[in-house]
């Protein structure tokens, strides 16, 4: 006798389709962690490019925030940004298309002898919740 029994032949395709099935998962969970790896990037990128536009402006006509700015929203201190990275401007309410929402502080550090500030940029994914913060300080003269 040559070839294989319908027994053979049934034991090798269910080990295949097993495979293939874990390989089915395999992808769908590669998948998943590359988009939720974008978004936390994307995230990060937006909380540095604020902090940057903060750090370079002159210390001596930086503004102090509100008091738990980064808790709500307040104006001229949160913004929304689409998928893109674009600015939508602020509002009250998650505009059409937002993905993240982008909030900042800027607080005088008590006791400075330099006239230290801390500034401090919040971001949310919108579509995960997720939150990514960056904290900076700056110093309005030299030591």
């Amino acid at each position: 006798m040559r070839g294989f029994s319908l027994l053979e032949v049934l034991v090798a395709t269910t080990i295949v389709a097993f495979g293939v099935s874990a390989l089915a998962q395999l992808v769908g969970i590669a998948t998943h962690a590359q988009r939720r790896a974008t978004q936390s990037t994307l995230a990060a990128m937006l909380a540095q490019e604020k902090m940057e536009e903060l750090l370079a402006e002159d210390a001596g006509t930086l503004a102090p925030s509100p008091p738990d700015a980064l808790g709500h929203d307040v104006d001229g201190f949160a913004d929304f940004i689409d998928t893109a990275a674009r600015t939508m401007g602020g509002s009250a309410v998650d505009p059409p298309g937002s993905a993240y929402h982008r909030r900042w502080s800027i607080e005088s550090l008590a006791d400075s002898r330099n006239g230290t500030w801390v500034l401090q940029v919040l971001v949310i994914d919108l579509r995960s919740r997720a939150v990514t913060r960056f904290t900076a300080a700056k110093a309005a003269k030299a030591f």
